[in-house]
């Protein structure tokens, strides 16, 4: 079982290991197509590979609203085209709810969701290049843990995170 899991980690680490090479030809940016894992990935928050950010603060068990605001590194810039995604999943990593990211700040998507448990996860994959006409672009995973309490009332969750590296 162990060298079956390994195997599914290795493939899953191959496939994160995608690096977007950005050419210049007449103010065009030619970028590579890069996808989520698939839904029958099996979701293990403690072997997550990206950065894993707990919430301490517990948020209402019905969100109206999840609001990004993403800070990328200096000298680089978001890759909207890129097709960067945010994902709702339960903590059983059941789908709840998937958006693409049109922008890094200030972000609002309306969810209105009731979230089934005592805790919510929200990935996003990123993807950023430098600023410059050539230029390497990066790609970058992040999982929020949040914690659920369903005694509050419904509101909005805020999450915020600033890209400090340039590692996948």
């Amino acid at each position: 079982m162990k060298k079956i899991l390994k195997k599914i980690r290795i493939k899953f680490c191959l496939a994160q290991i995608i690096f977007l090479i950005v050419g210049c030809a007449e103010n065009k940016l030619l970028i590579a197509d890069a996808s989520l894992p698939s839904k029958h990935e099996i979701f293990d928050p403690n072997h997550y590979l990206g950065d894993h950010i707990k919430i301490s603060k517990p948020q209402p068990g019905l969100i109206k609203q999840v609001i990004l605001d993403i800070t990328s590194p200096e000298g680089y810039q978001f890759i909207a085209n890129a097709k960067p995604q945010m994902r709702l999943l339960s903590k059983n990593g059941l789908l709840l709810k998937s958006f693409d990211i049109p922008q890094l700040d200030h972000s609002r998507f309306n969810v209105n969701l009731t979230v089934p448990d005592d805790l919510l996860f929200a990935e996003l994959s990123l993807y950023y290049c430098r600023e410059s006409k050539r230029g390497l672009c990066l790609i970058k995973k992040i999982l929020f843990e949040i914690p659920v309490n369903h005694g509050l009332l419904p509101n909005d969750v805020f999450l915020t995170y600033t890209i400090t590296d340039e590692a996948i």
